[in-house]
């Protein structure tokens, strides 16, 4: 079926899956063998080649783009750079989520096709294979029996060995020598499994792709795999929302992701006293209210946010755990019914955002810190926001112009000094 048709279906199919699709970037992509994930700024893109799409039946279609949304789900391809044996790991990837996936191609591996058990996970499959590809390396060097009871010349052995040595230094440089065979459209081979899984069995996507989450900057790999920790959340909110189930293999990284720390502040009960300053009016229709104008239809829903401007030091000193800690609070203002404009900024402003409560913004700075550029930034646009929220360090000395409407977010091990306006100090059990 057509590519955009298999979306639909997902989503009637696997209501999560089919919502998590619906969140990621999309390409068609020719220069790719199967189908593979991309780093896409902050954020994954699922590629498909339509050749390789075609050539699969609509069931085998859905349970391609289960597979490769489960590798995004399970982050896989930030964790592969943990193990030391990359094909390995790619089996071991593949068996974990074919664990659950039905209609899958033939040519699928399963844990069960080399006598292993199904749903164990990427760790334990590993493990075993590693133990298994050890022990056939062990046999591989152990000497055999000699024929004739141990009995003959052993000139004649001595040649015999030194002709098998020769043998196989040749086959090894064979094989060091052979090229990878190149596709009709000039794309290389994907990588085959291990010699110990069934030869009928090879990667239904390509892994390639995942070195390039290998080469990012830490803070910006934590960023990353924080949007994708934000549009799991969001996914399984929405599904139970709508009374629909979460994947059997997901449910209990979900819950361990909703277990966070408390917010440091009643933002709520802050911004219920900003009501009468700025704020905006969503107006949305619901069935919960009926309409004045029109019997049995939809009413008119009217709800306030409030504006509020958060400026996030981006400086060198802030550490990349840090920065997570900001994000999380930001969240929490967010859903406290705000909405919020992200200022990043360390000796200056490097970037403006709307926040959507889903989405994290790729980090810019990282340099040195100056409080008076976005001080100066609410100050000119003290019209537009109700307030101005800082989250930092306070490695700098204080703005020069002290405008009401502040709040300071220190970080736990942050300078202690007399900030203008309101101030708050994360705790350090929440680091």
């Amino acid at each position: 079926m057509e590519i955009e048709k298999a979306f639909k279906r997902l989503l009637v199919k696997s209501p999560f899956y089919g919502l998590f699709c619906l969140s990621l970037p999309k390409k068609i992509d020719t220069s790719i063998p199967t189908l593979c994930v991309k780093k896409k700024g902050i954020n994954c893109e699922l590629c498909i080649n339509p050749d390789f799409w075609a050539e699969h039946t609509d069931d085998e279609q859905i349970a391609l783009l289960t597979h490769e949304l489960s590798h995004i789900c399970l982050q896989h391809m930030f964790i592969s750079d943990s193990f030391s044996n990359p094909m390995l790991f790619n089996v071991s990837a593949d068996m974990e989520v074919n664990s659950y996936i039905e209609n899958l191609p033939k040519s699928a591996c399963k844990a069960s096709d080399i006598g292993l058990q199904n749903g164990l996970g990427t760790k334990a499959y590993y493990e075993a294979l590693t133990q298994n590809q050890n022990q056939q390396k062990q046999q591989a060097k152990s000497p055999q029996k000699p024929c004739n009871g141990g009995q003959g010349d052993s000139e004649s052995q001595s040649q015999a060995s030194q002709s098998n040595e020769k043998k196989e230094e040749d086959n090894s440089s064979s094989e060091e020598n052979k090229q990878p065979e190149s596709k009709e459209n000039g794309q290389k081979e994907e990588s085959q499994y291990p010699d110990f899984v069934p030869q009928d069995k090879k990667p239904i996507d390509s892994h390639d792709t995942w070195k390039e989450f290998k080469n990012v900057p830490e803070a910006t790999k934590q960023l990353m795999q924080n949007n994708i920790v934000n549009i799991v959340k969001s996914t399984a909110e929405q599904v139970e929302k709508q009374r629909g189930t979460i994947p059997a293999e997901l449910q209990e990284m979900i819950q361990k992701l909703r277990e966070k720390k408390p917010e440091v502040f009643n933002w709520k009960a802050y911004f219920r006293r900003l009501l009468g300053s700025i704020y905006d009016v969503n107006i949305k229709s619901t069935r919960r209210k009926q309409s004045k104008r029109f019997d049995g239809a939809a009413g008119i829903q009217h709800k306030k946010k409030v504006s509020i401007l958060v400026a996030v030091d981006t400086s060198g000193s802030v550490s990349t755990k840090e920065l997570q800690d900001f994000f999380s609070e930001i969240e929490y203002i967010y859903k406290a019914g705000a909405r919020v404009t992200i200022l990043q900024c360390d000796s200056r402003i490097s970037k403006i955002d709307e926040f959507d409560g889903k989405n994290i913004p790729t980090i810019k700075g990282r340099g040195g810190t100056d409080f008076n550029p976005p001080v100066n930034y609410y100050v000119k646009h003290k019209k537009e926001y109700a307030s101005l929220i800082y989250f930092t360090d306070g490695e700098c000395s204080l703005p020069e112009k002290h405008p009401s409407g502040m709040v300071w977010v220190i970080t736990s091990n942050g300078y202690h000094q007399e900030y203008p306006g309101k101030t708050i100090y994360i705790p350090k059990e929440a680091i």
